[in-house]
């Protein structure tokens, strides 16, 4: 089994200067700027460590890649990963895939995680065999395309265009979710099924930030959920909501429903924008159910 680790990336002179800077023991086995087919022939070749340089993009092409080849059978080997103590990680979970994040820009998972920003500083973490924890991984269908979550869904009618004259468009959302009111986590979780209502503000949130706002204070990204806000208001109140979310300041607020989730369904009577782990998106029918594909996030 190689020890090595794959560097991926879109920043090609600094996937280099990081390959000539591994800590001692370790080494770059694999080093490519394109993200998907890198992983898919390190995966292919037998490697289970990967290096992610960049932020919620680049993490999400690399684990997308990964359960694209999990779902056409890859599987690995075990790997020993050392888990802190904590109630919520069960040491025994499999760990197939070890991903480290190494960020060069703020915000996003790597916010959560609370990440510094200089990867030359940063790669020294690959030589010990610490993990933070599980990655809860979001099977995401968007209309007919297959993708994961891996930070943040938003869905809000501020991103709606709106005519040079005239209102925006009127949405009507329909939510379907499994899961519990956040503030009774001891409650036992229930199916509910929303009603036709006018489009506010959706987030689904593994970690807690959408970019540098903290959209999800609460976000654990190996805790079995996700973070489901429900806001129900217009355009002006979303983007209140938006700029006190900077400061983690817009909950707990009367009109936003917080839930713990393992699947949501948001049905929309025409194609909305979103925002999927830092890229734009748009569709009609978005559908989130909670994985664990045996990767864990080293730290």
């Amino acid at each position: 089994m190689s020890t090595g680790w794959v560097l991926v990336g879109g920043d090609e002179p600094l996937l280099g200067s990081l390959a000539d800077a591994m800590p001692v023991g370790t080494d770059a086995a694999t080093v490519g700027s394109d993200i998907a087919s890198t992983v898919r022939a390190a995966l292919e070749a037998g490697e289970q460590r990967f290096a992610i340089i960049g932020g919620d993009r680049e993490l999400h092409a690399a684990v997308d890649a990964m359960r694209a080849c999990i779902d056409d059978g890859w599987s690995g080997a075990p790997l020993a990963v050392r888990f802190p103590d904590d109630p919520s990680i069960d040491p025994a979970d499999a760990v197939q895939l070890l991903v480290a994040l190494l960020p060069i820009e703020p915000g996003g998972l790597a916010a959560t995680l609370g990440l510094g920003l200089d990867p030359r500083a940063t790669v020294s973490m690959l030589a010990t065999d610490h993990a933070w924890g599980p990655l809860d991984v979001g099977l995401v269908t968007i209309d007919a395309r297959t993708s994961v979550l891996v930070s943040t869904l938003d869905l809000g009618i501020d991103r709606l265009e709106r005519p040079l004259l005239g209102k925006r468009p009127e949405v009507q959302v329909t939510i379907e979710l499994d899961g519990r009111r956040a503030k009774r986590r001891r409650d036992e979780a229930v199916t509910h099924r929303g009603v036709p209502e006018p489009l506010g503000w959706i987030t689904i949130a593994n970690g807690q930030y959408e970019g540098q706002a903290r959209i999800a204070p609460r976000a654990v990204p190996h805790d079995r959920a996700f973070d489901v806000s429900i806001g129900r208001g217009d355009a002006r109140a979303v983007t209140r909501w938006r700029r006190a979310a900077r400061r983690a300041a817009h909950v707990p607020d009367p009109s936003i429903e917080e839930w713990l989730c393992d699947r949501v369904t948001v049905r929309c009577s025409a194609p909305v924008p979103a925002r999927l782990d830092g890229s734009s998106i748009e569709g009609e029918r978005f559908e989130v159910r909670l994985a664990r594909l045996g990767i864990a996030l080293k730290i």
